[in-house]
């Protein structure tokens, strides 16, 4: 044991003393304490009525609640002839419904998409205008109260408070309007309010220290009023429930930083909740679910809510639905039945008219709508909006409702309103907690500190060992490539100091061409920093590079830019320290000793760069030794940022190219091929998107590139002769999938960065499982000769290797014979048995669960090792239906 862990072994028993005599003298008082409410310990509910409420996750108890704004603001419109216009209050989504034979259908966007495509017009002549309004207010956590409004008027101050446990919730208000074209009246307006989550592309169940996504918790809500059941799927049992205002439209939580997290829920509808927390769920071996859409009513607006019940629920069809009707003979339906529904609901219609009737929909739960066929809104607008990462990005789950046991449950709707502990009488198990509480610090400690001695490990290596014999990577065209020159040096050097700026000139971490030095020993303002030193020629390559970082840094994987000092000779510009570079990682091996996950790595890479390129910004320059990693902290990991921006080049509004006036850019086997072209205008974003696949490769391979060797890699690109063979493991399917859309020749061709964060190479286990199981359902009902079907088991032959029961171990097959037949040649049925028994996997046995792993990390590879081109297959079939309301988040 070394000298760092007995000190800390010491101060956790010296913590352990101090809470026993805590609790002796405070062992009369009695009642919970703020102490123990923590960020950590709540979630934060929605409601329809604008209601924000703080909950106790594990007791159900409200903390406080916080009255807003309706979440939704839409006039019921009972003007005859138009359609009215139904909104989800979770994202915004519409439905418009029209007696005859429109009936009731989906529109192909959102409320947030109007807003942010407007001015508008659509086909039928309806002209839509809108705005999009953000505000943050600051709330104490312990009470609920409002401090701070911030927002485009300035900060109000609502109740004077200086207490630290302040939080700041961003708040998002879109309205939209609609006018006849014809006759210039308003004939609809609405307004959605949404808070902002967590800026992230894939919020998963790592994502929050107290994400309860981990398969453990579910929480179900109903769709027409605001009961929300929170359930244990471990041992089947209602872990709390209550009943708020109005019905839930979002949960959150906090995560580190204090910022909003979205928490996935599931809408059912009340009887089917009920039947989900009472004891006859678990008396029958499946429980069978049925997407539906739920209309309903509040004070200010009518809804649609999508939402699953079982099947003693009656639903409306969407397009015959009219009074409800006594029970009588059957209707006889003649064979040409299309033309007759159609008819009866013109009917219904012109007997509303005749009536005047004022309800002209049914609350209720309705057959899934189709999707519109109306054509999407045309721009009128001349600028196009290509990405909307300026605006929150708001992380929404996709519904997975089947928890995989939820069986021989023993559940009430009662509210846990049990104190969090009583000093009096549980003063050992706060004893407990409190060393519970120590050896997680301890372990948090010891961790951080390994992590920082790997990084001194790194640092020192670099300081004692020149490298002699180091890759000269040529560059073209004033490229600032550093190649690392690592000098020893002496301790003592004094410091230049240029104004606010000083370093040691002798600690030199980079050179690059025309005179650059980056220095690692630099200081801005007490801050260490790494200082940047280029020719008072390159004056205006400085200032160009200082305006980009300045445009961009303020993402976290984008180097962030402190000061620019200038003397005689030279510019200095002072930015974040680095230890290494992802090409250190990878050479060094580094990867393992740091705990590093290098597809997260990968992951945060493209982030950067989608930040420039939402930006209008190209780097023309991405390669492994530009992605810096920053030292971890306590609270957060390895964080990976793009650097050296001497090469960006900023395109013009409404442009996607630029002309080029010189040769091609960039270091030399990392450039695209276009830039060698004779075209003056072949410069695009494309041409990031080619390096980072090649970086992608050269991470996943462990340092090769797939063009081959230094010498020839550049000419092996102008070829077209790539190698993926160095990429291994149960993911190398998805990996070349990606890799080789972002290595086409032709520009056009590849994936955008957006688009490439978004692919299955950068799932979860928990978002793969998700996939199979969305699919599976999609595809459940429908009949062999279905163009989806068809779709899907399209050279699936490859997939499952001719008879996918070859390759799983035969005890699962017993256990999968058990209940029904499955197709050995079929991919459908394969996803089918992944779905099953997933969902029945608490009813397998010890043996079995062991030879097949946990959920969701274990069980999924069981399958993906065994199938690799599963993912990948299914994920291409299904890109046909990435507008389905289920698909649609993965795509």
């Amino acid at each position: 044991m070394t000298n760092l862990e007995i000190f800390f072994c010491f101060l956790c028993f010296f913590s352990f003393i101090n809470s026993t005599s805590l609790v002796n003298k405070e062992h009369k008082k009695e009642g919970p304490t703020d102490a123990l409410l923590t960020s950590e310990s709540l979630i934060f509910i929605s409601t329809l009525n604008g209601t924000l409420y703080a909950v106790h996750q594990s007791t159900g108890e409200i903390i406080w609640s916080l009255k807003e704004d309706p979440v939704l603001k839409i006039p019921i419109n009972t003007g005859r002839g138009g359609p009215i216009f139904l909104a989800n209050p979770k994202d915004g989504s519409l439905y418009s419904f029209k007696l005859g034979q429109d009936g009731l259908k989906k529109l192909p966007f959102t409320i947030p998409d109007l807003v942010s495509i407007s001015p508008c017009k659509s086909n039928d002549g309806l002209l839509y205008t809108g705005y999009k309004k953000d505000s943050w207010f600051s709330v104490d956590l312990l009470t609920g109260s409002k401090v701070h409004v911030l927002n485009m008027d300035g900060p109000q101050e609502i109740c004077p408070s200086n207490t630290a446990s302040t939080i700041f919730i961003g708040r998002t208000e879109y309205t939209i309007v609609m006018f006849d074209g014809q006759s210039r009246q308003i004939s609809w307006n609405a307004t959605f309010m949404d808070y902002s989550s967590h800026v992230a592309m894939d919020a998963e169940p790592s994502s929050s220290s107290n994400n309860d996504d981990d398969l453990d918790i579910h929480h179900f809500a109903s769709s027409s009023s605001g009961h929300l059941v929170t359930m244990d799927t471990v041992s089947g049992r209602v872990k709390w429930s209550h009943q708020f205002d109005s019905p839930v439209v979002g949960i959150y939580s906090l995560n580190s930083e204090h910022v909003l997290v979205t928490r996935s829920f599931h809408t059912m509808g009340l009887e089917t909740l009920a039947h989900l927390s009472s004891n006859t769920v678990g008396e029958s071996t499946e429980w069978v679910d049925n997407p539906t859409l739920y209309i309903g009513k509040n004070s200010v607006s009518a809804y649609a809510l999508p939402s699953y019940v079982d099947d003693s629920t009656v639903t409306i069809s969407p397009k015959t639905f009219g009074r409800p009707l006594l029970e009588g003979p059957d209707l006889k339906i003649p064979s040409n039945h299309s033309e007759f529904l159609n008819k009866k609901a013109n009917q219904e219609a012109d007997r509303n008219k005749e009536e005047g009737a004022k309800t002209v929909f049914l609350i209720g739960h309705h057959e899934v709508p189709d999707l519109s066929t109306r054509s999407n809104v045309d721009r009128l607008a001349v600028k196009l909006i290509e990405h909307k990462s300026q605006q929150p990005i708001i992380v929404k789950h996709p519904d997975d409702l089947d928890p995989y046991s939820l069986t021989n449950g023993n559940a009430s709707f009662a509210i846990n309103q049990s104190n969090a502990f009583d000093m009096s009488h549980d003063h050992y198990g706060y004893l407990t907690i409190v060393t519970i509480f120590n050896a997680v610090i301890f372990s948090c400690f010891m961790t951080f500190f390994r992590r920082l001695i790997a990084t001194f490990h790194l640092v020192s290596f670099k300081v004692l060992h020149t490298r002699h014999a180091h890759t000269k990577h040529t560059t073209r065209s004033h490229t600032h490539t550093l190649t690392p020159l690592i000098k020893t040096f002496d301790l003592f050097y004094p410091l230049i100091k240029i104004e606010k700026i000083s370093y040691n000139k002798n600690e030199v971490l980079g050179q690059g061409c025309n005179g650059t030095f980056v220095y690692s020993r630099g200081m801005f303002e007490g801050r260490h920093v790494a200082v940047k030193r280029l020719l008072n020629g390159n004056v205006d390559v400085a200032n160009r590079e200082v305006a980009l970082l300045k445009e961009s840094d303020y993402h976290p994987n984008v180097i962030r830019y402190f000061c620019m000092e200038q003397d005689q000779q030279f510019n200095y510009i002072a930015l974040e320290l680095c230890p290494f570079t992802l090409h250190d990682v990878i050479e060094m091996g580094l990867s393992a000793s740091c705990d590093l996950d290098l597809r997260d790595v990968l992951k945060q890479m493209l982030s950067g760069i989608a930040h420039l390129h939402s930006l209008n910004i190209v780097h023309r320059d991405v390669k492994p030794q530009n992605v810096l990693l920053s030292c971890p902290t306590p609270s957060t990991k390895y964080r990976a940022m793009i650097s050296d921006f001497g090469l960006c080049k900023k395109l013009l509004p409404n442009k996607n190219s630029v002309s080029k006036t010189t040769g091609a850019t960039g270091t030399d086997g990392w450039i695209a091929p276009e830039m060698f072209s004779t075209n003056p205008k072949t410069m695009t974003k494309a041409v990031d998107v080619f390096s980072c696949g090649c970086v992608i490769h050269y991470v996943l391979s462990m340092g090769v590139h797939p063009f081959g060797d230094a010498i020839n890699r550049q000419a092996n690109i102008m070829k077209t002769s790539f190698n993926f063979d160095s990429l291994t493991g149960e993911d190398r399917e998805t990996a070349k999938n990606l890799i080789k859309s972002m290595i086409d020749q032709t520009p056009e061709k590849r994936p955008t960065i957006s688009q490439t964060l978004k692919h299955p190479l950068f799932w979860s286990k928990y978002r793969q499982l998700s996939f199979f199981e969305e699919v599976s359902d999609r595809l459940e009902k429908k009949p062999d000769d279905d163009i989806y079907v068809i779709r899907l088991e399209s050279n699936g032959m490859k997939v499952v290797h001719f008879d996918w029961t070859k390759k799983i171990s035969s005890d699962f097959i017993a256990d999968m014979r058990k209940f029904r037949t499955y197709k050995r040649h079929s991919v459908r049925d394969l996803l089918r048995v992944i779905r099953n028994k997933k969902h029945h996997y608490r009813d397998l046995s010890a043996e079995l669960k062991e030879s097949i792993g946990s959920i969701p990390d274990g069980y999924v590879s069981y399958f993906t090792s065994r199938f690799p081109l599963l993912l990948m297959h299914t994920y291409d079939a299904m890109e046909m239906l990435k507008d389905d309301q289920a698909l649609a988040p993965f795509y």
